[in-house]
């Protein structure tokens, strides 16, 4: 008989299996190489392999967890009800605007309406307006500006021994001396020591008391003195004391934090030729209203209101 030629699909299909045979023989060929190169079997090269060569080993970047950003200090500027703003968006004019923050704490915007922005910087706030355009599928990423014209929220109440008692605007750098200055200075009968009135949104208060004597000292810490809007700085009158006898000068005295018996019977001339340093008595206030008298020594410390008398040598 004679025999049939192969169809062509079953020549094809010999053809594509030789192939399969010769490939598998150059891969076989080449791991060959590899191991002889390296000394390794083509188990030793699997990527598995806890046995493989650092220098063989490919470091895989691996995605990194978002840093969580540490905590700022609390800002120094907070918008409030009265507030002027103006609001700008990049690129995007029209929906720019300068407005006045509301009584009930918002503003107009454009495309998102109001606002409450009472409370915030002006930079959180212009993060909260541009997550608001954001979410509302208005800007893909808007950039937002938020710039704060005119502070009438952050004003601190200056009262008592100043020139100019008033309402004064204050800023995120405004300090103690920033704000006497404006109220035209601390006066003649001001106190060294004066207090800064704060109530928090309970309506309770605050009382710090300022030593402005340690503010003028370079070589002393300084406090962290923060005026925030809606503050009272109260500059009391100075205590007095009164001098009578044998001194110098008879006369009432401003009294300094930490005075002294002699350093006030120096403030009024000295004692005269008559007077004695061993016969000093003074009379003080006592709890119920009335007086007291005291024989002082020279080192003790001088109170408001006392009066103090040097009395004549006996000798």
């Amino acid at each position: 008989m004679i025999a049939k030629e192969p169809s062509v699909s079953r020549r094809f299909a010999n053809l594509k299996q030789g192939s399969r045979i010769v490939v598998r023989m150059l891969v076989a060929i080449m791991i060959g190489w590899v191991s002889l190169a390296h000394g390794q079997t083509a188990a030793d090269l699997s990527p598995g392999n806890p046995n493989l060569p650092a220098r063989d080993v490919q470091p895989v970047a691996q995605p990194q967890a978002e840093s969580t950003p540490t905590p700022g200090k609390a800002p120094l500027v907070k918008l409030g009800i009265g507030d002027t703003v103006t609001v700008q968006v990049y690129g995007k004019p029209d929906l720019g605007t300068t407005t006045t923050i509301a009584d009930d704490g918002t503003i107009l915007v454009p495309l998102i309406g109001a606002t409450p922005i009472t409370g915030l910087s002006p930079s959180e706030a212009a993060t909260k307006i541009a997550t608001a355009l954001q979410t509302g599928e208005f800007l893909v990423k808007p950039q937002v500006t938020i710039t704060l014209v005119q502070g009438n929220s952050q004003q601190v109440s200056v009262l008592g021994e100043v020139g100019k008692p008033g309402r004064y605007p204050v800023e995120s750098r405004t300090t103690i001396f920033d704000l006497l200055a404006q109220a035209g200075g601390k006066g003649v009968e001001g106190a060294s020591v004066i207090y800064l009135l704060h109530t928090d949104p309970q309506g309770n208060i605050t009382r710090t008391p300022i030593n402005l004597d340690s503010l003028t000292d370079v070589k002393a810490a300084l406090p962290t003195i923060r005026l925030e809007g809606g503050d009272t700085l109260l500059v009391p009158r100075a205590g007095q004391f009164f001098v009578y006898g044998e001194v110098t000068n008879p006369n009432q005295y401003r009294l300094d934090p930490g005075m002294t018996v002699i350093q006030a019977l120096t403030r009024a001339g000295g004692i005269t030729r008559r007077g004695s340093s061993s016969r000093i008595e003074i009379k003080r206030r006592n709890a119920t209203g009335g007086y007291e008298t005291i024989h002082p020594k020279l080192t003790d410390s001088v109170q408001a209101e006392d009066v103090i008398r040097v009395k004549e040598s006996i000798f």
